[in-house]
C-alpha cells in the first residue's frame, strides 16, 4: 500500500483517525496501570527471595555496570624514560622495546601496567632528545 501525503487526506478521514486514538487512550492507560502494579509486585518478590532491602530500578549508577577496583600506581625513584636510559647505557648495543621492557622491570622498576612493553614502545618513539630510532623497532641512546 503507498503512503498517502497528509496534504492529500481529506479532513474528514484525519478527524475520524483521531478521535478514533483517543477512544483507545483510556483503554490503554488502564491496560499500562495494570501492568505497572504486576510488576511492582513482581519487584517485591525478588527483593523478598533475594533478601534485598531496596530496589533498584533502571541502569546501574556510575560509568560502567561493575565498580573497577583500582590499585595504587607503582612508586619509582625514577621515570620511565630515565630507567631506560640507566639500561641502554649498560647494553650499549641497539634496543628492541620488548627487550627494553624486560631489562626495565629486572632493574627494578616498577609497573603494574597490563601493556607495560607499549608504553615502554610509545616512550622510546616520542623522547627524541634521549632516543633514536636505529632501524625499525630498535633503538639507541641520542
Amino acid at each position: 500500500m503507498a503512503k498517502k501525503h497528509l496534504a492529500a487526506v481529506p479532513m474528514e478521514d484525519l478527524l475520524k483517525e483521531v478521535k478514533k486514538r483517543q477512544e483507545q487512550l483510556p483503554r490503554l492507560q488502564k491496560k499500562r496501570a495494570r501492568l505497572a502494579a504486576n510488576l511492582e509486585k513482581l519487584d517485591r518478590e525478588i527483593a523478598a527471595l533475594a533478601g534485598s532491602s531496596r530496589l533498584r530500578r533502571g541502569r546501574p549508577r556510575g560509568r560502567g555496570a561493575a565498580k573497577v577496583r583500582r590499585t595504587r600506581r607503582a612508586k619509582n625513584k625514577m621515570s620511565l624514560a630515565e630507567a631506560l636510559v640507566s639500561v641502554m647505557k649498560e647494553s650499549r648495543a641497539p634496543i628492541t622495546a620488548p627487550a627494553a621492557a624486560e631489562a626495565v622491570k629486572k632493574a627494578g622498576y616498577k609497573s603494574k601496567a597490563a601493556k607495560f612493553r607499549k608504553i615502554v614502545a610509545l616512550t622510546l618513539a616520542k623522547d627524541k632528545k634521549r632516543f633514536k630510532r636505529v632501524t625499525r623497532g630498535k633503538y639507541a641512546l641520542a
